[in-house]
């Protein structure tokens, strides 16, 4: 079976508001790395993941979204 791209599995798996990202897919996403991810989380906050099986975090995509347009908000007002 030939190896697929997120973007394409993203695109048969579920509609955006119910797609759930993984951290790597989250920092691909915002473009910035695991020490900044969490350097920007302690110092303007990050929506919480949810837990599957308590083990696995995901985050909402339209969180995820949401959460950008805020900061891009934020940084034109």
């Amino acid at each position: 079976m030939p190896e697929r791209s997120m973007e394409e599995i993203h695109a048969i798996a579920a509609p955006i508001e119910k797609q759930l990202l993984s951290m790597l897919e989250v920092l691909a996403i915002i473009g910035i790395s695991r020490t900044t991810f969490y350097r920007i989380k302690a110092k303007v906050g990050f929506p919480e993941p949810i837990m599957l099986g308590g083990v696995i975090k995901r985050w909402h995509r339209k969180t995820v979204d949401d959460w950008i347009a805020e900061q891009v908000e934020k940084s034109t007002t």
